[in-house]
């Protein structure tokens, strides 16, 4: 049900007054007036409102109807106003019609019977403005929600923008202290104006890798604000907190309160005061579920306030830059652990060559004495020579070892010059041709000297170690071709032979230190995974590459080239 119309009747004149009601009745059924004849009653009138149209005389004993024309409309903008006088003038008429008001009616016989259709036609009007005006207020909401969509968008697009930035430089290096100073950069200003990275040391107490502002005044202002009040322990709030609790904290407005309780005395609260922090947010720098640190991001200059979609932007940051000080670390711990085996390689490597000396020197006198004895029980003879057999493989391994530890250690010697690659690979093909009864040992090469610059010493270890790998990889037997070729102006050598093959997802790795193929462990096959790295390495230094191609079950082929002479770019560092 519709609510009666109610119209304020502004007049001081009681009789005029019940004439507009009584006129306004006739149109207007259970319409109620408001009669006010003084200024007091319009004051109370007004604050209060509830009125839907206001009809005022002219000529009023305290006032004139502009006046009260400009009193409503200063309150409420949208209301209709109808002048309904004797007094006025056309001139009043008019420049009360130029002010805004909806209607001028004449109190005269002759013009009553048009106060109900001025009241209906401003009454009508209003409620078209007010459907303007809501509907403009409706455009304009939208505006601004549009706009703020198309701020948040920007804003979304920007941190995607930073977020893959920060990775690239993340995953850059893994020295993560300059990198993490980097990422420090990248914040500020777009994104705070100060950014500061710490991680917690192994005493517990907190490191700051990175302290940026764009004024670098502001920045050894703040370290020398932190060299003098170290972070409290027992302060639960700041970046050691949330490095040793692992759990954020936002601080969308920074209070005087808030300095107030994390100051540690005056002259430190007057220091905190002067910086003008606005927001503030600190985040922790989490890997494997392990608090590593914080990152800290503070507004101050440009007034901006962080919300939440910053927070979680600097969130998905701190799991970044967690992951690739983990990495680092881990990576660290990796080398450390490799120097420290390879060390104790080099010195178990040293120190078996003594025993073994003196090993061989047995070998050799107990083998003496055997054949001075003419017939030996054949027990006897096959336990020294397996003894024998075994020393060769220890001896072998000891320098295989001893190799790794010289490469590793960059004193690995090359004695450079021309050397004759047929010629090396024929050799060492005739001697280990009596190696092997259950393998056919091909040779095959091209006619004349195909002349390289190496080692010759070395060149022999690789080609004999590459044979040695087909022999032993081969242990069904079969043919094994050794073949010597002139590819454009490099020299090549193929060792291919039939054997157990090399599985495509082992293929990569093959050339790795300690590294072996895993049909190789599961048919028994002894090796270290010593022999191919060095192999790479050796080629590798004399300036050659090595290639393989191979089929699970189906046998392999290690190729090696070397330039030709006069095509090589160098010898390779002595």
């Amino acid at each position: 049900m519709e609510s009666p119309l109610r119209v304020l009747i502004v007049d001081d004149n009681p009789h005029d007054r019940a004439l507009a009601i009584h006129e306004l009745r006739r149109s207007f059924a259970g319409m109620e007036p408001i009669e006010i004849g003084g200024p007091a009653e319009l004051e109370r009138v007004i604050t209060a409102g509830g009125f839907d149209v206001v009809i005022t005389d002219y000529a009023l004993r305290w006032s004139d109807g502009l006046a009260v024309f400009g009193l409503v409309k200063e309150r409420y903008p949208t209301c209709p106003v109808i002048m309904f006088t004797g007094t006025g003038t056309q001139e009043v008429a008019v420049a009360a019609m130029k002010a805004g008001l909806d209607d001028y009616v004449v109190k005269s016989p002759a013009h009553f019977v048009r106060l109900a259709s001025a009241v209906g036609a401003a009454l009508e009007r209003a409620s078209s403005r007010q459907r303007l005006a809501a509907l403009e207020q409706e455009r304009a909401q939208l505006l601004v929600r549009e706009q703020e969509a198309r701020a948040a968008a920007e804003a979304a697009e920007r941190r995607a923008t930073f977020l893959a930035e920060a990775s690239v430089v993340l995953g850059s290096s893994l020295d993560y202290e300059p990198t993490l100073q980097r990422v420090a950069q990248l914040m500020v200003p777009d994104v705070a104006d100060w950014c500061g990275v710490d991680i917690v040391a192994e005493d517990g107490t907190l490191q700051r890798l990175a302290a940026v502002h764009v004024d670098p005044e502001k920045v050894a202002q703040a370290r020398t604000l932190q060299q003098r009040y170290p972070p409290n322990p027992q302060n639960p709030t700041g970046a050691l907190a949330v490095a040793k609790t692992g759990k954020r904290q936002f601080f969308p407005i920074v209070t005087d309160a808030q300095l107030v309780a994390a100051a540690r005395d005056e002259e430190h609260l007057e220091i905190l005061r002067s910086l003008g922090f606005t927001s503030a947010l600190i985040v922790p720098l989490i890997a494997r579920e392990r608090s590593l640190g914080a990152l800290s991001l503070v507004t101050a200059e440009s007034g901006r306030r962080f919300d939440a979609s910053d927070l979680q932007f600097a969130e998905e940051l701190a799991r970044r830059a967690g992951l690739a000080i983990d990495n680092a670390r881990l990576y660290r711990d990796a080398q450390l652990a490799i120097r420290t085996r390879d060390q104790f390689l080099s010195v178990a490597a040293h120190e078996l060559k003594t025993p073994l000396t003196t090993l061989s020197g047995y070998i050799e006198l107990l083998q003496r004495r055997l054949a001075r004895m003419g017939e030996v029980d054949p027990r006897i003879e096959r336990a020294v020579l397996a003894v024998a057999a075994q020393y060769d493989r220890l001896q072998a391994l000891v320098v295989e070892l001893l190799s790794v530890a010289r490469l590793q250690e960059d004193l690995f010697q090359f004695d450079v010059r021309a050397v004759d690659l047929q010629r090396i690979a024929n050799r060492v093909v005739d001697t280990l041709r009596p190696t092997t009864e259950r393998h056919a040992l091909e040779f095959h090469a091209v006619e004349g000297p195909l002349l390289i610059r190496g080692d010759d010493r070395h060149l022999e270890h690789v080609l004999t170690n590459l044979v040695h790998n087909a022999i032993k990889y081969s242990p069904d037997g079969g043919t094994i071709r050794v073949e010597v070729m002139r590819h454009s102006d490099h020299a090549c050598i193929s060792v291919r032979d039939q054997g157990i093959g090399i599985p495509e997802t082992a293929q990569k790795q093959l050339f790795q230190r300690f590294f072996r193929a895993e049909n190789a462990v599961a048919q028994q096959i002894s090796g270290f995974g010593i022999g191919l790295y060095l192999v790479k390495e050796i080629v590798t230094r004399l300036g050659g590459t090595i290639d393989l191609s191979s089929i699970e079950g189906q046998g392999s082929t290690f190729t090696v080239c070397f330039p030709l002479l006069g095509t090589a770019p160098g010898s390779p560092g002595q």
